[in-house]
Protein backbone atom coordinates (compact mmCIF):
# COMPACT_ATOMS: atom_id res chain seq x y z
CA UNK A 1 0.00 0.00 0.00
CA UNK A 2 1.58 3.19 -0.88
CA UNK A 3 2.54 6.05 1.50
CA UNK A 4 0.09 8.73 1.67
CA UNK A 5 1.37 12.02 3.30
CA UNK A 6 -1.67 14.27 4.62
CA UNK A 7 -0.68 17.45 5.09
CA UNK A 8 -2.38 19.89 7.66
CA UNK A 9 -0.83 23.62 8.58
CA UNK A 10 0.33 23.57 12.00
CA UNK A 11 -0.77 25.92 14.64
CA UNK A 12 1.97 28.91 14.59
CA UNK A 13 0.26 29.42 10.72
CA UNK A 14 -3.22 28.50 12.15
CA UNK A 15 -2.03 32.02 14.47
CA UNK A 16 -0.60 34.08 11.30
CA UNK A 17 -3.72 33.60 9.46
CA UNK A 18 -6.13 34.99 12.40
CA UNK A 19 -3.31 38.19 12.73
CA UNK A 20 -3.72 38.61 8.70
CA UNK A 21 -7.27 38.59 9.18
CA UNK A 22 -7.42 41.21 12.23
CA UNK A 23 -4.60 43.63 10.36
CA UNK A 24 -7.56 45.06 8.58
CA UNK A 25 -8.99 46.46 11.75
CA UNK A 26 -8.15 49.63 12.65
CA UNK A 27 -7.94 49.15 16.58
CA UNK A 28 -5.24 46.45 15.67
CA UNK A 29 -3.20 48.87 13.43
CA UNK A 30 -3.78 51.92 16.12
CA UNK A 31 -1.92 49.14 18.52
CA UNK A 32 0.84 47.84 16.39
CA UNK A 33 1.54 51.98 16.03
CA UNK A 34 2.00 52.34 19.59
CA UNK A 35 3.78 49.35 19.85
CA UNK A 36 6.09 49.58 16.83
CA UNK A 37 6.64 53.12 15.42
CA UNK A 38 6.56 54.96 19.34
CA UNK A 39 10.33 55.34 18.64
CA UNK A 40 10.24 56.88 15.88
CA UNK A 41 7.23 58.89 16.53
CA UNK A 42 8.86 60.15 19.42
CA UNK A 43 12.68 60.92 18.51
CA UNK A 44 11.73 62.91 15.45
CA UNK A 45 8.67 64.76 17.36
CA UNK A 46 11.26 65.80 20.66
CA UNK A 47 13.52 66.87 17.81
CA UNK A 48 11.38 68.99 15.86
CA UNK A 49 9.77 70.06 19.18
CA UNK A 50 12.84 71.21 20.66
CA UNK A 51 13.94 73.05 17.34
CA UNK A 52 11.21 74.76 17.32
CA UNK A 53 11.12 75.80 20.77
CA UNK A 54 14.98 76.38 20.38
CA UNK A 55 14.15 78.83 16.97
CA UNK A 56 11.61 80.90 19.33
CA UNK A 57 13.83 81.26 22.47
CA UNK A 58 16.69 82.89 19.56
CA UNK A 59 13.75 85.37 18.29
CA UNK A 60 13.20 86.64 21.35
CA UNK A 61 16.89 87.54 22.35
CA UNK A 62 16.48 90.12 19.59
CA UNK A 63 16.41 92.75 22.42
CA UNK A 64 13.51 95.63 22.12
CA UNK A 65 14.66 96.14 18.82
CA UNK A 66 13.02 93.58 17.65
CA UNK A 67 9.44 95.13 17.58
CA UNK A 68 11.28 97.26 14.62
CA UNK A 69 12.54 94.64 12.58
CA UNK A 70 10.97 93.75 8.85
CA UNK A 71 9.53 90.05 9.69
CA UNK A 72 9.05 90.37 5.59
CA UNK A 73 12.56 88.81 4.88
CA UNK A 74 11.96 85.90 7.95
CA UNK A 75 8.27 85.48 6.46
CA UNK A 76 9.20 84.75 2.96
CA UNK A 77 12.34 82.09 4.27
CA UNK A 78 9.74 80.45 6.05
CA UNK A 79 7.53 80.06 3.12
CA UNK A 80 10.43 79.07 0.69
CA UNK A 81 11.64 76.33 3.68
CA UNK A 82 8.02 74.91 3.61
CA UNK A 83 7.66 74.70 0.19
CA UNK A 84 11.15 72.64 0.30
CA UNK A 85 9.79 70.51 3.00
CA UNK A 86 6.61 70.03 0.87
CA UNK A 87 8.56 68.96 -1.96
CA UNK A 88 11.11 66.44 -0.26
CA UNK A 89 8.35 64.58 2.35
CA UNK A 90 6.24 64.40 -1.45
CA UNK A 91 9.43 62.93 -2.68
CA UNK A 92 10.05 60.55 -0.01
CA UNK A 93 6.83 59.19 0.48
CA UNK A 94 6.34 58.52 -3.33
CA UNK A 95 9.50 56.99 -2.72
CA UNK A 96 7.94 54.41 0.25
CA UNK A 97 4.67 53.64 -1.62
CA UNK A 98 6.73 52.54 -4.75
CA UNK A 99 8.74 50.35 -2.78
CA UNK A 100 6.02 49.20 -0.50
CA UNK A 101 3.80 48.88 -3.73
CA UNK A 102 6.31 46.77 -5.51
CA UNK A 103 6.44 44.71 -1.99
CA UNK A 104 3.04 43.79 -2.48
CA UNK A 105 3.07 42.86 -6.05
CA UNK A 106 6.04 40.47 -5.53
CA UNK A 107 3.56 38.20 -2.82
CA UNK A 108 0.90 38.09 -5.46
CA UNK A 109 3.04 36.63 -8.38
CA UNK A 110 5.15 34.27 -5.68
CA UNK A 111 1.47 32.92 -4.83
CA UNK A 112 0.39 32.67 -8.31
CA UNK A 113 4.17 31.16 -9.13
CA UNK A 114 3.03 28.03 -6.08
CA UNK A 115 -0.28 28.11 -7.68
CA UNK A 116 1.28 27.28 -11.03
CA UNK A 117 4.05 25.03 -10.17
CA UNK A 118 1.30 22.83 -7.84
CA UNK A 119 -0.93 22.28 -11.23
CA UNK A 120 2.26 21.58 -13.62
CA UNK A 121 3.11 19.15 -11.12
CA UNK A 122 0.24 16.71 -11.97
CA UNK A 123 2.69 16.13 -15.27
CA UNK A 124 4.99 14.41 -13.41
CA UNK A 125 4.99 11.21 -12.69
CA UNK A 126 2.91 9.72 -9.47
CA UNK A 127 6.07 9.57 -6.95
CA UNK A 128 7.31 12.99 -8.72
CA UNK A 129 4.32 14.58 -8.05
CA UNK A 130 3.32 13.72 -4.70
CA UNK A 131 6.81 14.97 -3.40
CA UNK A 132 6.90 18.26 -5.29
CA UNK A 133 3.06 19.03 -3.72
CA UNK A 134 4.38 17.67 -0.31
CA UNK A 135 7.40 20.46 -0.70
CA UNK A 136 5.21 22.59 -1.75
CA UNK A 137 3.37 22.86 1.22
CA UNK A 138 6.15 23.14 3.48
CA UNK A 139 7.50 26.00 1.60
CA UNK A 140 4.84 28.09 1.94
CA UNK A 141 4.82 27.40 5.57
CA UNK A 142 8.10 28.24 5.24
CA UNK A 143 7.25 31.75 3.50
CA UNK A 144 4.33 32.55 5.44
CA UNK A 145 6.34 32.15 8.86
CA UNK A 146 9.34 34.22 7.58
CA UNK A 147 7.20 36.92 6.36
CA UNK A 148 6.73 39.56 9.31
CA UNK A 149 9.92 38.15 11.47
CA UNK A 150 13.28 40.91 11.35
CA UNK A 151 15.41 39.75 9.17
CA UNK A 152 17.86 39.53 11.44
CA UNK A 153 16.14 37.16 14.14
CA UNK A 154 17.33 33.65 14.87
CA UNK A 155 13.56 32.69 13.22
CA UNK A 156 14.09 34.26 10.22
CA UNK A 157 17.16 32.32 8.84
CA UNK A 158 15.56 28.95 10.47
CA UNK A 159 12.49 29.64 8.12
CA UNK A 160 15.11 31.17 5.34
CA UNK A 161 17.12 28.09 5.28
CA UNK A 162 13.87 25.86 5.64
CA UNK A 163 12.75 27.28 2.04
CA UNK A 164 16.12 27.13 0.56
CA UNK A 165 16.19 23.52 1.21
CA UNK A 166 13.08 22.82 0.12
CA UNK A 167 13.44 24.39 -3.37
CA UNK A 168 16.68 22.59 -3.99
CA UNK A 169 14.72 19.58 -2.52
CA UNK A 170 12.11 20.71 -5.34
CA UNK A 171 14.87 20.79 -8.11
CA UNK A 172 16.49 17.90 -7.41
CA UNK A 173 13.29 15.84 -8.26
CA UNK A 174 12.41 17.77 -11.12
CA UNK A 175 16.11 16.77 -12.32
CA UNK A 176 15.43 13.13 -11.69
CA UNK A 177 11.59 13.43 -13.86
CA UNK A 178 13.70 15.35 -16.57
CA UNK A 179 16.21 12.26 -16.96
CA UNK A 180 13.89 9.77 -16.30
CA UNK A 181 10.60 11.38 -19.01
CA UNK A 182 11.98 14.22 -21.09
CA UNK A 183 8.94 15.05 -22.04
CA UNK A 184 7.77 18.78 -22.99
CA UNK A 185 5.01 18.60 -20.44
CA UNK A 186 8.11 17.67 -18.06
CA UNK A 187 9.62 21.09 -18.95
CA UNK A 188 7.12 23.39 -18.62
CA UNK A 189 6.82 21.99 -14.63
CA UNK A 190 10.67 23.09 -13.98
CA UNK A 191 9.95 26.23 -15.61
CA UNK A 192 7.33 27.61 -13.55
CA UNK A 193 9.59 26.34 -10.54
CA UNK A 194 12.61 27.99 -11.84
CA UNK A 195 10.35 31.44 -12.00
CA UNK A 196 9.61 29.97 -8.40
CA UNK A 197 12.90 30.58 -7.10
CA UNK A 198 13.64 33.44 -8.73
CA UNK A 199 10.64 35.53 -7.00
CA UNK A 200 12.03 34.43 -3.68
CA UNK A 201 15.32 36.24 -4.92
CA UNK A 202 13.05 39.52 -5.90
CA UNK A 203 11.38 39.63 -2.96
CA UNK A 204 14.36 39.07 -0.54
CA UNK A 205 16.16 42.24 -2.61
CA UNK A 206 12.79 43.91 -2.43
CA UNK A 207 13.03 43.53 1.40
CA UNK A 208 16.56 45.37 1.62
CA UNK A 209 15.39 47.96 -0.73
CA UNK A 210 14.88 51.07 1.14
CA UNK A 211 14.61 54.55 1.11
CA UNK A 212 18.31 56.12 1.23
CA UNK A 213 20.00 57.32 4.55
CA UNK A 214 20.83 60.19 2.80
CA UNK A 215 17.35 60.73 1.79
CA UNK A 216 16.55 60.58 5.55
CA UNK A 217 19.44 62.93 6.65
CA UNK A 218 18.36 65.45 4.23
CA UNK A 219 14.68 65.21 5.26
CA UNK A 220 15.94 65.85 8.96
CA UNK A 221 17.73 68.58 8.27
CA UNK A 222 14.89 70.17 6.40
CA UNK A 223 12.16 69.38 9.01
CA UNK A 224 14.13 70.65 11.59
CA UNK A 225 15.35 74.01 10.15
CA UNK A 226 11.26 74.77 9.15
CA UNK A 227 10.17 74.19 12.79
CA UNK A 228 13.15 76.10 13.91
CA UNK A 229 12.48 79.23 11.10
CA UNK A 230 8.56 78.93 12.39
CA UNK A 231 9.56 78.88 15.87
CA UNK A 232 12.05 81.72 15.36
CA UNK A 233 9.12 84.09 13.28
CA UNK A 234 7.23 83.09 16.21
CA UNK A 235 9.46 84.39 19.17
CA UNK A 236 10.11 87.87 16.71
CA UNK A 237 5.97 88.50 16.90
CA UNK A 238 4.33 90.16 20.02
CA UNK A 239 1.55 87.79 20.53
CA UNK A 240 3.85 84.87 22.71
CA UNK A 241 3.80 80.99 21.14
CA UNK A 242 1.26 80.31 18.96
CA UNK A 243 0.01 77.03 19.18
CA UNK A 244 0.22 76.38 15.09
CA UNK A 245 3.72 77.16 14.94
CA UNK A 246 5.41 75.56 17.84
CA UNK A 247 3.40 72.68 18.77
CA UNK A 248 0.63 71.67 15.57
CA UNK A 249 3.20 72.26 12.88
CA UNK A 250 5.79 70.03 14.03
CA UNK A 251 3.60 67.14 15.18
CA UNK A 252 2.12 67.29 11.83
CA UNK A 253 5.34 66.74 10.34
CA UNK A 254 6.10 63.54 12.96
CA UNK A 255 2.68 62.04 11.96
CA UNK A 256 4.08 62.32 8.06
CA UNK A 257 7.71 60.99 8.65
CA UNK A 258 6.46 58.06 10.80
CA UNK A 259 3.94 56.63 8.09
CA UNK A 260 6.83 57.10 5.88
CA UNK A 261 9.01 54.97 7.77
CA UNK A 262 6.39 52.78 8.59
CA UNK A 263 5.78 52.34 4.63
CA UNK A 264 9.51 51.75 4.23
CA UNK A 265 9.88 49.15 6.84
CA UNK A 266 6.84 47.11 6.16
CA UNK A 267 7.38 43.51 8.22
CA UNK A 268 6.21 45.24 11.57
CA UNK A 269 4.02 48.45 12.17
CA UNK A 270 1.11 50.09 11.18
CA UNK A 271 1.28 49.20 7.61
CA UNK A 272 2.16 45.78 6.61
CA UNK A 273 2.37 43.95 3.33
CA UNK A 274 -0.69 41.76 3.36
CA UNK A 275 -0.09 37.83 3.04
CA UNK A 276 -3.61 37.34 2.01
CA UNK A 277 -3.13 35.68 -1.31
CA UNK A 278 -0.41 33.39 -0.01
CA UNK A 279 -3.23 31.80 2.49
CA UNK A 280 -5.70 32.14 0.17
CA UNK A 281 -3.35 29.47 -2.03
CA UNK A 282 -2.71 27.88 0.75
CA UNK A 283 -6.04 27.15 1.32
CA UNK A 284 -7.06 25.92 -1.80
CA UNK A 285 -4.27 23.70 -1.95
CA UNK A 286 -5.08 22.08 1.18
CA UNK A 287 -8.35 21.17 -0.30
CA UNK A 288 -6.83 18.87 -3.09
CA UNK A 289 -4.30 17.64 -1.00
Amino acid sequence: MPFVFHYSAGPRLRILETSVKQTDMHNLMFNNLLEVEWGVFLIVGVILLLSAEFGYRVGLRNSPEKRKVNHAPSGALQAALLGLLGLLLGFTFAMAVGRFDARRQLVLDESNAIGTAWLRAGFLSDFGKQTERITLMDYIDARLLAANLAPDSEEFKKQLTRSETDQAAMWRTAVAEMKAVNAPSTSLFTTSLNDLIDLDSKRQMASRNHVPSSVWLLLMLVSCTVCWATGYTTGLGESGRFALAMFILPILITIVITIISDLDNPRHGLIQVSQRSMLDVQQTLQKYQ
